[in-house]
Parts: structure tokens; sequence; C-alpha cells
């Protein structure tokens, strides 16, 4: 059966399908991704004793990331070192 032999609703679906599948596996992969990111910036600050180290650390090791996007590093690094503490 060729593309041609399809209705036009089975091909719309089968297109739609194939699209929802493609944004699964794209979405995965960023997941798969972030995750091993936070894993390696958890593992870089965690031998540091402070935040205010861990954050110099991460200022230079990360120095061509934008401010707009360390702000988020600065808020992981926070939140790491508080369950730390607890």
């Amino acid at each position: 059966m060729t593309t041609g032999d399809y209705s036009n609703a089975e091909r719309d679906y089968r297109q739609a399908y194939h699209g929802c599948t493609y944004v699964v596996h794209t979405c995965q992969n960023i997941k798969t991704q972030a995750t091993a990111t936070y894993e390696h910036l958890l593992a870089t600050v965690q031998p540091l004793a402070t935040v205010e180290e861990a954050m110099a650390d991460c200022k230079r090791r990360f120095k061509n990331l934008p401010d707009r996007h360390f702000k988020s590093v600065q808020t992981l690094v926070k939140q790491a070192y508080a369950q730390k503490a607890n």
C-alpha cells in the first residue's frame, strides 16, 4: 500500500502520529541531556565547602553562559547547598 492509497483522514492521522512520536522522542532527548547537565553541575560543586565558593567556581567554569541563563545555575546551586545543609 502506498501513500496514495490512504484516505486524506488516514494520511492526516499518520502524519499527526509520526509528528507526535517525533516530539516525544525529542522531549526525551532534552530531558536526558538536562539531567546529565544537572548531575554534572552537582558533581562539580559538591567538593566545595560554601555556596559562595561554588558560585565563584561556576562563574569561572561557565564564563560564556549568558547572565540570563546563569541565574538558573545560581538557583540550582543554592538549592543543592540548602539540601546538603538539611
